[in-house]
């Protein structure tokens, strides 16, 4: 009888895979976690309608896969060859750099009542309240101010123009796959446009 983890993982055939292949299994049992655990999706929203294919569901053969294409250090992605791609599978996924997976992501569970990047920094002077919406972007522990608005669209265009231009200057200064770079261009686009909800 199959073990299943989440009620799917299938790890049958694999000895001590917590221990023989420990880095592995926890890419994989992650994995399993983002697309089947009623927890984390509703802590995560943007994992709603994820899932794994079939073959992948069987730890041996998530196995082969990881011992071919891992690198040391890098995240396994499943957004970067297909845009909005909701499949964990050999034909999407790839291990990529922390710089690169964080590209597309939109922080939709921590930012707030705001858009990302957008805050509130009206002021009260003299019993008058003066509403203002501050702009900021913030990539890899770096922040970039981007100015005051009057409105918290106009603050969100800002926002989106100056993610738009990193992930543009970003595809453009890496040496990339053509299904990546073409990925994160229309990605770009789309962010510019103030399409966010796919990431």
């Amino acid at each position: 009888m199959s073990l299943l983890l989440y009620g799917v993982g299938d790890i049958t055939g694999i000895m001590c895979p917590t221990i023989k292949h420990k880095k592995a299994y926890k890419v994989w049992s992650n994995m399993l976690e983002r697309c089947y655990s009623e927890k984390s999706v509703l802590k995560h929203p943007t994992y709603i309608y994820c899932y794994v294919e079939d073959s992948w569901l069987k730890f041996k053969n998530f196995l082969l896969w990881f011992n071919k294409n891992y690198i040391k250090g890098a995240f396994l992605d499943k957004d970067l060859k297909k845009l909005g791609n909701k499949e964990y599978s050999e034909k999407y996924c790839s291990f990529v750099s922390r710089d690169l997976n964080n590209l597309l992501i939109n922080s939709k569970n921590s930012r707030g009542i705001f858009p990302i990047g957008v805050t509130d920094a009206s002021k009260i002077i003299n019993g008058k309240k003066y509403t203002y919406y501050k702009a900021r972007f913030s990539c890899n522990g770096k922040s970039q101010y981007l100015g005051c608005f009057s409105t918290i669209k106009e603050a969100q265009v800002a926002y989106n123009v100056a993610k738009s231009n990193h992930i543009i200057a970003f595809s453009n200064n890496n040496d990339l796959s053509k299904d990546v770079k073409n990925t994160l261009l229309q990605a770009a686009q789309w962010i510019k446009r103030g399409k966010t909800e796919w990431v």
